[in-house]
């Protein structure tokens, strides 16, 4: 499904294949969704061996691991193409969250309530979506900045386009 993504995106897939980035002090994201190094590189190699995909591995950084960019060939991208169409994400809360809390605001933002003005028309709007099919299924999101004093914006997954 991500290198479905990609293609409609016009976005490499970015997959680290570095051995740190999967022990115990290794990145949140790749533990809480279960990756394992030894799968995803043998991935990646049989991929490419085979012409499905561009590849460009990784460079090393000094205090990060090395990010590997992946991209369908023409002969992978007909036979994806339409799965993007089927991604769906599970609309649940948080539908209001802050890309990078400041002074405070983060719990101010959770600690909203049901009857909050932002929250019942976040929630309104994702009670609608969820009764309905379409491609690229996602909650929509208000993400502020720093502070709901900054002004915020509507996400949506999988498009890349703001609200």
């Amino acid at each position: 499904m991500s290198l479905a993504q990609a293609i409609f995106q016009r976005k490499w897939l970015v997959v680290i294949l570095y051995n740190n980035a999967y022990g115990p002090d290794g990145s949140h994201h790749i533990k809480t969704f279960g990756f394992q190094i030894i799968p995803l590189r043998d991935i990646v190699r049989y991929l490419s061996s085979v012409g499905l995909i561009y590849y460009k591995k990784g460079k090393k950084f000094e205090d990060k691991p090395s990010a590997t960019r992946v991209f369908p060939e023409a002969k992978l991208v007909e036979q994806l193409w339409m799965y993007f169409l089927d991604i769906e994400q599970d609309i649940n809360p948080p539908y209001i969250t802050l890309k990078d809390p400041a002074k405070g605001w983060g719990r101010v933002i959770n600690r909203l309530t049901k009857d909050h003005p932002e929250q019942e028309g976040m929630t309104i709007i994702n009670e609608f979506i969820k009764s309905h099919k379409w491609a690229c299924k996602g909650p929509v999101q208000l993400k502020y900045n720093t502070s709901a004093l900054e002004g915020g914006r509507l996400y949506r997954p999988y498009t890349q386009k703001h609200s």
